[in-house]
């Protein structure tokens, strides 16, 4: 017998040069895992679509989640959005040019789905100065799946933070 899915989220973690995403989903009376594949589909991927412009590249990533909103039906969508000055990342992201695109990327992932719930949050909201291999770390004690590919983990990360706030009652203060 298949549990009952109460909660179906998609968590993206964009990229001007890969943009990560996985579909995971909370179940009656279990701990949230990775949803399990669809006709044939995975729950997780990473959208790298190279050799043509970052402005056409976010057309074609917008145009990739919305086949995907529409192979899993999220109820809930949760994407990261970049900070400026808060992260030595951010820093070097609007020092190097980056985060110019980085924010056309995200602000292309607004409005993928007319159904489900969209929020976005910072890395350091979801994250803090966690370096990537301690969240592969927490990627994999939490949904007993180790992820070898960063974006991906990135975007399960996400999912990991939203359970785990859901589960205290609150979503950290994503924004809508």
């Amino acid at each position: 017998m298949t549990a009952l899915a109460i909660d179906v989220l998609l968590t993206i973690d964009p990229s001007t040069t890969a943009t990560g995403w996985a579909v995971t989903e909370l179940c009656q009376g279990s701990p949230p895992r990775l949803t399990l594949a669809r006709a044939g589909h995975p729950a997780r991927g990473v959208l790298m679509l190279d050799g043509i412009t970052w402005v056409s590249r976010c057309g074609a990533t917008r145009a990739e989640l919305e086949t995907i909103v529409r192979k899993f039906h999220p109820d809930r969508i949760i994407c990261e959005i970049p900070e400026t000055w808060k992260t030595m990342t951010g820093r070097g992201a609007a020092l190097g040019g980056s985060l110019l695109r980085l924010g056309f990327v995200s602000g292309c992932m607004m409005g993928i789905s007319s159904h489900a719930i969209t929020q976005y949050v910072s890395a350091n909201e979801w994250k803090g100065q966690t370096p990537k291999s301690l969240t592969r770390e927490r990627v994999r004690d939490f949904f007993g799946h180790d992820e070898p590919n960063e974006h991906i983990a990135d975007a399960l990360g996400i999912a990991r933070w939203f359970y785990r706030e859901k589960a205290r009652g609150g979503f950290g203060g994503a924004k809508k």
